[in-house]
This record gives structure tokens, sequence and C-alpha cells, in this order.
């Protein structure tokens, strides 16, 4: 739904969504719905995804955005807040705090205090909460205050002091209140770099993959195949046969070398040499075999078969010999074990399958002629994969994958056991945005598409 029930009036929305909800309830269903309406947002969905400019820059439980949102404007997307960052936060309340804070107006009181530095200037009303703008006597800065008190009854011109309910006696910070229980990863050195511009945009990274000759293959959001040295040197590129329609996803090079695209929006697979020449196209618009509907990942096992994993509501993997032949299908819509939510990431190693179910937020294991196995979803570990993207080997053993949700870098053994996380959602240098695709180096160095960030991020790692 876009936008549903936003003109009209507010008790017979109430009562509309009302009966929404019960017939979600009885019919087992769920719905998916737009709105600028924070309060509706926050009275009606579990789960929500936050745009800006087209682009994903946030997602996640509602509750936890509301409580512990990780910057300004993530959390204005669920209404008012009060934004304090470390330098501020001294300067307007009694006790200097080494975080940045975020508080909601419900957990912000405005009391008069005449030994206070701070002077009531003007007040508005808003019904659930008042906006008060206040000065701070000794230097004059002025801010705007979002608070649950009604500081109509305040005299304009009082000192007051703001005071924090006890319910933020934990105050949030940009990282988020969460107590981290699971090792750190032993980085060593992170590296960033840009892609080359096409006309007046920057591209953003989606895919990429190694070579066996040591050459890193990235898929861009320009539709555009670039071809690395592993040192970050741009050696050649070219363009998919078209991209008007949307970009591809997924790339991985064969053992006969064969560069094999998912060419997502146009439903279908297509091969290159390695200069970029097209050797063939496979596939339409479908659901039977050697069709296809959006195939997102794509990966070979060591006699040259091809694996291709699509979404939409054909979340599928489909099974080809080296020549295209079809072979077999695995898996499909659901969230029960062997079904997906968003297939995105493809691994096989010594016959099996290990497959990224983003939305369902875990890794399924298949035999490579189609049986599921197991799921690894951290749930031993009190935490969960949030939104696996993409997953790739680790040569030392185990896999790494990226978490589009929360900016992980998560490793984990064959055996599914977590090893370690790096990172966290946001643009600095050991930060990362909505993550799309990784690959690894024979040397254990892991480079990443940082989308979000429309940047490739390099990290090496000490040695054990």
């Amino acid at each position: 739904m876009d936008e549903p029930l936003a003109h009209v009036d507010s008790r017979r929305s109430n009562i509309y969504w009302d009966y929404i909800q019960e017939y979600l309830k009885t019919n087992e269903s769920s719905l998916v719905f737009a709105s600028h309406m924070s309060e509706t947002v926050l009275r009606e969905s579990d789960f929500c995804f936050c745009l800006d400019q087209g682009e994903i820059i946030h997602q996640g439980d509602t509750k936890e955005l509301y409580d512990n949102p990780s910057s300004e404007k993530v959390a204005w997307f669920l209404g008012p807040v009060n934004w304090f960052d470390s330098k501020e936060s001294g300067f307007w309340f009694d006790d200097h705090s080494e975080k940045n804070q975020s508080i909601r107006p419900g957990n912000l009181s405005v009391v008069e205090d005449e030994t206070a530095d701070l002077i009531l200037s003007r007040t508005r009303f808003a019904g659930t909460y008042s906006e008060a703008t206040l000065k701070h006597e000794k230097s004059n800065a002025e801010r705007k205050i979002y608070t649950q008190t009604d500081c109509r009854t305040i005299p304009i011109g009082k000192k007051v002091r703001l005071s924090i309910l006890s319910l933020l006696l934990m105050l949030f910070s940009i990282t988020g209140c969460e107590k981290t229980e699971f090792p750190e990863l032993p980085v060593k050195e992170v590296d960033i770099w840009m892609l080359p511009v096409k006309g007046k945009s920057i591209p953003t990274p989606r895919s990429m993959t190694v070579s066996e000759d040591d050459e890193l293959l990235i898929l861009d959001d320009a539709g555009r195949v670039l071809v690395y040295d592993l040192e970050g040197n741009l050696l050649r590129q070219w363009d998919m046969p078209a991209s008007d329609v949307g970009n591809p996803e997924g790339i991985s090079v064969l053992p006969d070398k064969r560069v094999v695209v998912a060419d997502t929006h146009y439903h279908r697979i297509v091969f290159f040499d390695l200069q970029g020449k097209v050797l063939e196209m496979i596939g339409k618009e479908g659901t039977g075999p050697r069709e296809f509907i959006y195939p997102v990942a794509v990966t070979h096992d060591d006699k040259g078969n091809i694996y291709v994993a699509e979404y939409g509501y054909n979340d599928r993997l489909q099974k080809f010999d080296s020549s295209g032949k079809y072979l077999l299908e695995m898996g499909k819509p659901g969230t029960a074990e062997g079904e997906f939510q968003r297939m995105s990431g493809l691994v096989w190693l010594d016959g099996f399958l290990y497959i990224s179910d983003a939305i369902n937020n875990r890794i399924q294991k298949f035999s490579d002629d189609g049986n599921f196995i197991e799921i690894y979803d951290l749930s031993d570990y009190g935490t969960k994969l949030d939104y696996p993207y993409d997953i790739a080997l680790a040569p030392e053993g185990g896999f790494w994958i990226v978490e589009y949700g929360s900016g992980f870098l998560t490793r984990i053994s064959l055996e599914g056991k977590l090893m370690g996380r790096f990172g966290k959602s946001g643009s600095g240098l050991n930060e990362m945005t909505t993550p799309w695709g990784l690959t690894s180096t024979k040397d254990g160095r892991v480079f990443i598409a940082d989308t979000g960030n429309r940047r490739v991020m390099e990290i090496s790692f000490e040695k054990n």
C-alpha cells in the first residue's frame, strides 16, 4: 500500500487500521506499506526501511530504530528527536557525556532552575510534545528542544535546565547500546578507493570476485565490469550488453576462464571472455528451466557446473553444466528450512552450497545435488545475521559474510561457529553502509563492495 489512509481523519484511520490488522492476523498475511507519517509507522509496523533519495539508509526493527537510531537523520524518520553529539553534551547538560545522545521528547523534561545556564526564549505546543527554544546564557548559543513538558507553564525568560528521565539512564550512542559479546576480528589495515566516474556520476560497486589469475572483477551500478589487479590498479573494463532497465548483481570466473554474470534485470546470464567479448547469453523471463526471475548470484564448482540464484517470487537456485545444460533446481520461496526470501550470495565447497538467505537472516547449506542440510543463523551466540547479503570463502577455512543491515563483516567456521566481527554501520574508515558483495584473496585479504558509501574497502588482517 502506498501511503494508505493518509487523507482519512485520525479517528476513522485508526478504526480502519484495526480492521486491516485483524484481517492480516485472520488470514496469516503480512503487509508492506509506504508512509511519511511516523505515528502510523510506529503504531502499525514491526520492521521498517528508511529511504533517502531512493537509497535505503536504515532497515530494522521499528522499536529499535525509535529507541536507538544510528544517526540524527535516521532518528527523524520516526518523529522528533533531540540529538546531542559528544561535544554538545556538556554544553546543554550538567554532566558531560563522551557519547552521542539520542533522546526522544518523552524522555526529556525542561525544569525551572534559577542556578542554571539556560534561558527559555520561546515555546510551541504540539499536543504530544512541546518545542522549546533555549538560549545558553554564557555563549548566546540557541537550539530547539523537543520535550514532554508543557512549556507553556514556564514564563519566557526563566532559567531552566534539562533533565533526562530515568528510562534513559543508559544513554544511547551512535554505535548503539548493545554490548559486543563476540570476538573482534584482528584487522591490520583498511584501505578504501572509489570506482572511476561514468559521465557525471560516481558509480557504486555491487558484486565482486577474484579469478585464479589474481584479478579482481567488480560489477557496478553503471552496468560495467571493471578488472583490477590486487593493488587496486584498473586494468580494463567493458559494458554489459544493455543496462537501461537495471544492472547486474552477480559475477564469477569459471575454471575455463569464462566470466559469467547474472544480468539481473534482463533475466539472463551472460558469458564473456576475459577481454569482455560476449560469448553466449542464456535465459529469458520465466519460471521454467533455463528461465529466470531476477538472477542475482552465480558461482561454480570444481567441475565447471554453474549455479544461479534467483529472487522475487521465484526464490530458487538452478544448476547447469559447463555448457549451459539444465540439471536441476533447489529451494522455493518461504521461511521454512530449504525455503528462501532473497537469495543473494553463493559459495560452493567440497560438494556443498552455502547460500545467503538475506531476508530470513541466515545461511542455508545444501548438497550440490539439491538436498537441504542445515541452517547457520548465529542464534546460539545471542545474536543474529542482519540481512546477510554475500558470502565468500576464507582461505584459512570458513566463510566471510557481509551483513547489509548492520554493516558487519562476519567470519564463521565451516560448522557455523561465530569466529569474529568487524565494522559497524556508517561512513567512517572502519564502517560500512549497506555492503552488497565481497570476495577474498589467497593471501587472506578481503575486498568489500561498500555500496552505500560508493567505495571499495580492502581489509588485511593480523597473522595468528
